[in-house]
């Protein structure tokens, strides 16, 4: 029997037969191609009878499969992130989750593929922490990173942006209004247009 045999029928149904399950298949069936056909088109409970498998072992590797998806879709889950897009042409810019792996989204308009905004460049809802040893207060308010500073509403201290937060799912919320715009030295623009012109990356 040609060695890789099993192994091609093993990949061609994703892990669903253990090594030696595939060699009998293979042997008693005469072949990949016809063990792959006779799977094809059987009822499980045929091919399961061939192979011997109890009910027990099919309640078995029913759970190991579940568990298996659940733990994929934590790697996966803990291996991406939230990241800032944005399209000059198209005027617009959004948030996705995207892998480590491949940071890259489209935009739905034009169809142009981005690399995200640099994180120091983001904006947004963005969190205020207070520096003064005795306030501590952390707010939340419009902001640019490197750009956006606010007065803090408890200590009058000036204080810079310190991350930008992805919006979150649901209802949308409104940041409170507990610091003063209209203070010295307090700014929250709009997206700067022409700050980000610089910085799109295109695939």
């Amino acid at each position: 029997m040609d060695e890789q045999g099993p192994r091609r029928l093993r990949e061609l149904f994703r892990g669903r037969f253990r090594q030696e399950e595939a060699i009998r298949l293979i042997q008693q069936l005469g072949g990949v191609a016809e063990a792959a056909d006779f799977i094809f088109n059987n009822d499980p409970a045929e091919i399961n009878r061939i192979l011997n498998r109890s009910d027990d072992y099919i309640e078995t590797l029913r759970a190991e499969s579940e568990m298996l998806n659940i733990r994929l879709v934590e790697e996966l889950e803990s291996d991406s992130a939230d990241h800032l897009f944005a399209c000059q042409p198209c005027e617009r810019s959004w948030w996705k989750r995207v892998p480590n792996r491949k940071k890259v989204s489209k935009c739905y308009k034009c169809h142009q593929k981005y690399e995200p905004i640099p994180r120091h460049l983001e904006w947004g809802l963005g969190v205020f922490n207070c520096p003064n040893q005795h306030c501590r207060n952390e707010f939340k308010g419009k902001a640019t990173m490197g750009m956006t500073k606010s007065i803090c509403h408890k200590c009058n201290y000036l204080v810079k942006v310190d991350h930008i937060l992805p919006p979150k799912k649901g209802p949308k919320m409104e940041p409170k209004d507990n610091h003063n715009c209209n203070g010295i030295n307090c700014f929250s623009p709009n997206p700067p247009d022409d700050r980000y012109k610089s910085f799109f990356f295109t695939c």
